[in-house]
């Protein structure tokens, strides 16, 4: 919704680099480090909320996917020439799959599989006895297909690339002409040079900016984590019935060692019988020596499960350093696609003699136990416990900005990195962006890409003691102190104590799962400092504070306006020994000392000029870091005490 919304209001575009100021506040946040493939879907989802409204534009925005999802897989069943009737009910099956509902709005790019069997139709084509390249018509068609798959969830284009590339391979076997073989790879090098395009401004972002591999972190623990579990296919954990998902739970998920994505890979009853047929069938071709006999469907699912599986190959390519596809149990949709093919494939065989009304009352049958089989229970408290929380999100963002000026900045508490950040006690990642859905010109701290040192300021504020904080706050320009009560053991009751003994008590708005707290900004607030990764965590409060350097090391001053400004750098630094240290910006050395062991030099006032935009401090010394007798296994070169900046 986030997403949908930024678009609807024209704070991010599609294809140009993100930054977002209504995020990442006293700066723009950062939307750049996260790779953005799917753009295509939540621009049109932003399309969809410019015109309808957020809430409504996600409801259409989600029926369209269960549409979309049910009109391919009819559209390519009718191409395969299999039964109407049949086909309309494996499409019913299809876009009312226990996967879509376990995805919904949470993970839209996921819920928007629709293209899948587009793909499956593709890899067919490819491996036909007639030639693909011979019909204009199916090669036009095989492109968009591609591209499709190229600008929506990267895991429904690995699969898709990884079945092309095993296209090739057969054509190559059965030794059919070059271009046969040559197709499904350029169809494969197609998705690949799209998706590299699609994710180009950040891309850019990232080249001109260094790597931010915290942003998009992924490790072999998660490939095992979040792998496909066989068993999963067969365990309704989201089930309509309480006592199917009962025996599920207490069976397995009460159980399991390890747990990654189980709620959504549930096959249903119907898929479940496919995959029965479909084993048996494949087992009787392969004792009776008959491999024609084996239906094709059995090696697609064949390679999912080796693929996907714990300690499958997707886990070899893990331990090589390739762990972006880590949840291949996402997989368990295309496994369904395939087995519902099947299903209507032996469908329209078994049913082909029969008089339509006959079809239709089978195909209606099997339609009433999916969908009993497949919907999740609708729990009217839970819909109505969201409806609450929405209508109290709406009134505490209208109280506040009916008290805070245009363009106000609130800092929200507890600091939650974005994004896929653990949960703060009982407050679960991407709740800080709830507030937003109902502001018109409110900025937020919360929100910029994790990873960048600029950001880093946030959680060292929030360990500052509540006088600190508020003045470090105050002193940056925000207006308002927003705190998540779920985030906090004592619903942050402790905290507003410390605030209302800082003198900072009024209460602008509250709600059962926030509070909102008044600050005084000064008139001409300042952007806090960067301090690159050459220095470490600031220890200390507000006003006695310190930061030691590992070596040479950088500071990044901020200018926000569009012209020069004098300011002035107070500090004093300190060495476990003996050292020279310099200070450079602009090629120009600004300051020199010589640094005695162990003692602090006086502070520094170092008057100096800010550029509009980034400036950089650069202190370098002539002796390297040591580890200092007193045990801390940290090496330190040069400490920087109380360091501000001020006009």
């Amino acid at each position: 919704m986030v997403l949908a919304k930024s678009y609807a209001d024209g704070a991010i575009k599609p294809l140009l680099p993100k930054f977002h100021t209504s995020f990442g506040a006293p700066f723009q946040a950062n939307w750049n480090d996260f790779p953005n493939i799917e753009e295509a879907i939540y621009a049109g989802y932003g399309f969809l909320a410019w015109i309808f409204g957020v809430f409504p534009g996600s409801n259409i925005a989600l029926l369209s996917a269960y549409l979309l999802a049910a009109g391919s897989f009819y559209f390519v069943c009718r191409r395969l020439h299999y039964d109407r009737i049949i086909s309309a009910l494996g499409a019913a099956l299809f876009s009312l799959s226990p996967y879509a509902f376990a995805r919904g709005l949470d993970h839209l790019a996921l819920s928007f599989y629709w293209h899948v069997p587009l793909g499956l139709l593709v890899v067919w084509w490819c491996l036909a006895r007639v030639p693909l390249l011979n019909n204009r018509g199916r090669l036009i068609f095989c492109l968009c297909v591609t591209v499709l798959h190229s600008i929506q969830n990267p895991y429904y284009a690995g699969v898709f690339c990884q079945f092309l590339v095993g296209a090739s391979f057969c054509c190559a076997v059965l030794r059919r002409p070059f271009p046969r073989i040559l197709l499904p790879l350029g169809l494969a090098a197609m998705v690949v040079v799209t998706t590299v395009a699609m994710d180009g401004a950040p891309l850019l972002y990232r080249f001109s900016n260094g790597p931010n591999t915290e942003a998009l972190h992924r490790t072999y623990k998660d490939i095992e984590l979040y792998a496909l579990k066989p068993v999963e296919l067969f365990l309704p954990l989201q089930h309509s019935e309480q006592w199917l998902r009962q025996w599920s739970r207490t069976a397995y998920r009460d159980q399991a060692l390890f747990l990654g994505e189980s709620w959504s890979v549930y096959l249903g009853i119907l898929a479940i019988s496919s995959l029965i047929a479909l084993f048996y069938l494949s087992a009787r071709g392969i004792a009776l020596k008959r491999p024609h006999q084996v239906p094709s469907f059995s090696w697609y699912i064949l390679w999912l499960l080796l693929y996907s599986v714990v300690g499958g190959i997707n886990g070899l390519l893990g331990l090589s350093g390739f762990v972006f596809f880590r949840a291949t149990n996402r997989y368990s949709i295309v496994i369904l696609a395939l087995l519902l093919f099947f299903l209507v494939q032996r469908l329209t065989m078994i049913t082909r003699p029969w008089p339509w009304p006959r079809k239709v009352l089978i195909a209606l049958c099997l339609l009433a136990l999916g969908i009993w089989d497949q919907t999740p229970a609708v729990a009217e408290r839970q819909i109505g416990d969201v409806r609450a929380k929405m209508e109290a999100d709406h009134q505490l963002v209208t109280t506040m900005e009916s008290k805070l000026p245009h363009g106000a900045m609130v800092f929200q508490l507890p600091v939650m990195a974005y994004p896929e950040a653990p949960s703060i006690y009982k407050m679960t990642d991407y709740q800080e962006f709830r507030p937003y859905l109902y502001s018109s010109f409110l900025r937020y701290s919360y929100g910029s890409n994790k990873g960048r040192a600029r950001e880093q300021w946030q959680s060292e504020v929030e360990h500052f003691a509540p006088a600190g904080m508020v003045a470090a706050l105050e002193r940056y320009g925000f207006s308002a102190v927003l705190i998540g009560r779920s985030g906090y053991v004592d619903g942050g009751a402790s905290l507003l104590t410390g605030l209302q003994s800082a003198q900072r008590s009024t209460i602008l708005a509250e709600s059962g799962d926030f509070i909102c707290i008044g600050l005084q900004p000064i008139t001409r607030p300042l952007l806090p400092a960067e301090f690159d990764s050459s220095w470490y965590r600031l220890e200390g409060d507000f006003d006695q504070n310190m930061r030691w350097s590992k070596s040479d090391a950088q500071v990044v001053l901020y200018n926000s306006g569009a012209t020069a400004e004098p300011v002035v750098l107070r500090f004093a630094l300190r060495s476990l020994n003996p050292r020279h240290l310099e200070i450079w910006m602009d090629g120009q050395r600004l300051h020199e000392t010589d640094l005695p062991a162990m003692l602090s030099a006086p502070q520094t006032q170092l008057p100096i000029t800010l550029q509009p935009g980034r400036n950089i401090l650069t202190f370098r010394t002539d002796r390297p870091a040591e580890q200092p007798p007193n045990g801390d296994p940290r090496f330190l070169a040069f400490c920087l005490l109380n360091f501000e900046v001020v006009r």
